[in-house]
Order: C-alpha cells, then sequence, then structure tokens
C-alpha cells in the first residue's frame, strides 16, 4: 500500500484535474468482471529484447475472480485471474478493467500479485477490505479553494508565500493545506476599476498579507474581495470665526500600509494592520487620494464608505484631533483669542456620523463621496 501527497508547492493532490488533468479510480465495492484487463508494470516491449525493461501495458483477457482454496476453511483474500502478460517484478502494479460503456470502464478493480503457471496470472482485487479502508480514509489535508472578487467575477492576483517569496495565482487557485498548518496569502495591492483590496471571507481583520490556520480537514473558501473607494473625501479643522488651520489631526485606518517599521512584518514585507491600526498623523485639509501629488495623501489611497463602528467586529475608521485649546492672534482684530474644540461634524450635513461627536478622538463613518470631516473649534 501507499499513500499520494500533494505536490509542496501547489499543494494538489495528482486526482485534481488542475494538476494534470487525468486520474484513476479505485472501485472498492464491485466485484470484478470477465472482460479486458491492462494492466501497467515493469517490462519490456519485444521478447527478443533484453534493454527496454520499463514501464510497460499489455491488455489481455481477464478471467474475473477466482478465489483461492481456502486456507483452515476461511479465505480473506479475493483474487484475480487474468491472461495479460506480466514478468517477475510487477507485484503491485495496477489492473484496469477496460470495457467501453462498462460502469468499470477504466477503473482499477487490482493489483498485480505475481505469476502463474497454466497461462494465467493473479492478482488482488481492490474490494479487499484493506483497499476500501485506505480509499475511504480521511485525508490529513483539507481541500481549500483561493480566489479574489471584484463586482461578483473572479480578478486580480493572488499570493501564496512558498519558500520565501509568494508565488502569485490569477484570479484563483486550488489548493490541498496540511491540517494544522498555517498558510500566508495574500490579496492584490493593486487598484482595479476603482477598487481595491477590502477584506478576507474568513472574518473582519482585514491586515493583508493574512495568516491563515488550516484546523480540519473540511473544504474550504478563503476569498479576497475588493471593494469600491472614494477619493474626494477630507478631514480638517474648521473655525467659523475665522479661516484657520490648527493642525494635530490623527488617523486610524485599517488599510493603511506604510514602508516603516511597524509594518513590517520580517520577510513576507509589508503590510496593513488591520484591527490593529495605529494613530497616524496627518496634516490639515487632508485628501486620502492615490492620485494626489502629496505622497502621505497618496500611500492613504482613499477612504471606503459606511464602515460603520456599529457593526460587531467591523473595521472602521477613527479621527483624533491632540488640540484642544490654541491661543491665535487675529489679523483683523490684532488681538490674541482662545479657541477651543467644541465637536466634529460632517460637511455637506450627514455626509459622515460620528460615534462620540464631542470627543477629541471618535470613530466615523464616511458616508458618501465628497464628504468633509471638521474638527469644529470656537
Amino acid at each position: 500500500m501507499f499513500k499520494v501527497y500533494p505536490n509542496e508547492e501547489t499543494g494538489l493532490y495528482p486526482i485534481d484535474p488542475n494538476a494534470q488533468g487525468t486520474y484513476l479510480e479505485l472501485n472498492t465495492t464491485t466485484p470484478a468482471p470477465s472482460g479486458l484487463y491492462k494492466v501497467y508494470g515493469y517490462g519490456r516491449d519485444d521478447r527478443n529484447r533484453q534493454d527496454s525493461y520499463t514501464l510497460q501495458v499489455a491488455t489481455d483477457q481477464g478471467i474475473g475472480y477466482n478465489p483461492p482454496p481456502l486456507v483452515n476453511g476461511i479465505s480473506e483474500t479475493p483474487f484475480l485471474e487474468f491472461k495479460t502478460d506480466i514478468l517477475n517484478g510487477c507485484s503491485g502494479g495496477p489492473i484496469i478493467f477496460s470495457q467501453s460503456g462498462h460502469p468499470l470502464n477504466n477503473k482499477v478493480i487490482g493489483v498485480v500479485w505475481g505469476v502463474q503457471s497454466d497461462c494465467k496470472n493473479q492478482g488482488t482485487q481492490t474490494t479487499k477490505q484493506a483497499f476500501a479502508f485506505y480509499a475511504e480514509q480521511p485525508k490529513d489535508y483539507a481541500n481549500v479553494r483561493v480566489e479574489q472578487v471584484l463586482n461578483g467575477g473572479l480578478n486580480g492576483t493572488i499570493g501564496r508565500w512558498w519558500k520565501n517569496k509568494f508565488i502569485n495565482f490569477s484570479r484563483y487557485a486550488d489548493f490541498a493545506f496540511k491540517v494544522g498548518s498555517t498558510q500566508v496569502l495574500k490579496a492584490s495591492d493593486t487598484i482595479l476599476y476603482n477598487s481595491r483590496y477590502h477584506k478576507w471571507n474568513v472574518d473582519n481583520d482585514v491586515a493583508n498579507h493574512k495568516y491563515f490556520y488550516i484546523d480540519n480537514k473540511d473544504d474550504k473558501l478563503f476569498r479576497s474581495e475588493f471593494k469600491e473607494f472614494k477619493t474626494n473625501c477630507f478631514i480638517k479643522t474648521y473655525a467659523q470665526e475665522a479661516n484657520l488651520n490648527f493642525g494635530g489631526l490623527k488617523l486610524k485606518d485599517p488599510w493603511l500600509k506604510k514602508e516603516e517599521p511597524t509594518y513590517l512584518d520580517g520577510t513576507k514585507g509589508y503590510r496593513n494592520l488591520g484591527s490593529s491600526a495605529i494613530w497616524e498623523n496627518i496634516p490639515d485639509n487632508f485628501n486620502p487620494n492615490y492620485n494626489s501629488q502629496n505622497t502621505l495623501e497618496s500611500i492613504y489611497k482613499g477612504v471606503f464608505l459606511n464602515q460603520d463602528f456599529r457593526v460587531p467586529n467591523q473595521p472602521y475608521y477613527s479621527v483624533k484631533t491632540d488640540i484642544s485649546q490654541q491661543n491665535i492672534t487675529l489679523g483683523q482684530t490684532g488681538k490674541t483669542h482662545k479657541f477651543y474644540f467644541s465637536h466634529w461634524s460632517g460637511n455637506p450635513h450627514g455626509s459622515a456620523e460620528f460615534q462620540y461627536p464631542q470627543n477629541l478622538q471618535t470613530p466615523v463613518v464616511f458616508k458618501q463621496e465628497n464628504a468633509t470631516v471638521q474638527a469644529n473649534y470656537y
């Protein structure tokens, strides 16, 4: 008996049509009938030549099930007899039933046992209990589909970490991952049709690349999902009495990826922090926009709408101002005025929503494009 393991790089079994396109099914239930038996095994292609001993195939008449004599009144081995030529050294080679239209056509019905007399050779049927056990035993690998979806269709590339680099596959790939292993997958960083990576389907931690623990042998689907984003939203300070920029703004963005040590995950490279996102300083009148000439604004790419902080475990944006009070001399009066933080608001009205609008920091939801999130001072 032997066991088949998946290809180390692709994760595919030989049975997978993406691996090589063909496979032979093992018959473990139906007694083999008489008919043509095809045998693969060690042999030569010409009886008069001695230099071609290699894998050969031969086809001849199979006699079918023929049990051996009882041993102590018991027969545990269902035998096959066949006239197909074999040589010593073929033991274990597959015996394949070959009859078009028959339910067992092209199925493995047995393995070679040995050369016998009277122009008959013998094999062991795959209906033997041990074959059925190994064919049906639980696998220690889980079949996993990995794909990337944009607007309901497959698109872009996805990567799998393998031997110290990400190997990219177009749109999707099918793997067999070992139970108990941790696999690292990466959604595309590319912007496609005004959409970009939003999350994986398995949970709401949007970190990418992402670690997947294979906890059981059940079939799995890991899907990277893209979502449309907006590039015309702003974050700023505002004072009704004067056109002032107070500064001191910070933004917490679960999708931000910067080439800084905090975002570096060893040899796998930089990634966004997801639920572990940190506060980052941003200038006043800040516009997250991948097309911006401002390097910092372009790194943020844009914002997703309707990332609601009230949805359990859903990632969301947060804004913060460090300035609760600031003394500023106004040119029109020549006097120093004290400005105090009042509240957060969205402009136009209703374009943004805040969990704690009177606090210096708060989760925020961008509700529409052209939204301006304002820290208001009076």
